[in-house]
């Protein structure tokens, strides 16, 4: 059996364009959907990376305040410890000047223990001024004698040496002979 067309040819070229017009938009829309999925896709792609970019600006400033804030407590720590370390530098001295002190008081006593011993019965003393090196003795005495044999004990005691008048005076006081005198004497090399 053969198939026979009744249908004329002018329609069926009709027809054939009609079906290939079909297909074509069929095409089209076909292509417009997988583009607008594809589109669509890459937009929801973008999107979700300009998201995350804003989230990891934000974490970035997060963390950009935290190290500005670590670098200040950083900084105020460092500071700290500097003018904890020059107070304790300050407190180390002062206690060495007290230890020093400390040593010292006892050569202080016995010096000004041996000075009262070593004066006669009729000097008086109006001063007294020492330092590392020297003792200054101002004072006063009825006569003369008793100031030299006070400088001849002052040679003698072994934490002195070398007593010299810096001057010598006679005075009245209240009617009678009084000689003041000042007197340096350095301290010997055995004080401490």
């Amino acid at each position: 059996m053969q198939r026979v067309n009744l249908i004329p040819d002018d329609i069926q070229d009709v027809r054939k364009f009609a079906r290939k017009r079909q297909k074509n938009f069929f095409m089209g829309v076909l292509g417009f959907v997988l583009l607008s999925m594809f589109f669509y896709k890459q937009h929801q792609t973008v999107e979700f990376y300009e998201s995350e970019i804003i989230t990891q600006r934000k974490n970035i400033k997060v963390l950009e305040e935290n190290f500005n804030q670590a670098s200040n407590l950083s900084d105020q720590k460092k500071e700290q410890k500097k003018k904890i370390r020059g107070e304790k530098k300050i407190v180390a001295q002062r206690l060495a000047a007290l230890q020093e002190a400390k040593r010292n008081e006892n050569f202080w006593s016995h010096l000004l223990m041996e000075l009262s011993d070593t004066a006669p019965e009729e000097i008086w003393f109006k001063k007294l001024a020492f330092n590392e090196k020297f003792i200054t003795i101002e004072g006063q005495s009825s006569e003369n004698k008793f100031v030299s044999e006070f400088m001849a004990r002052l040679d003698a005691n072994p934490f002195l040496k070398q007593t010299n008048f810096k001057y010598m005076k006679k005075e009245n006081f209240e009617n009678k002979s009084t000689v003041n005198f000042k007197i340096v004497t350095y301290l010997g090399s055995d004080q401490k």
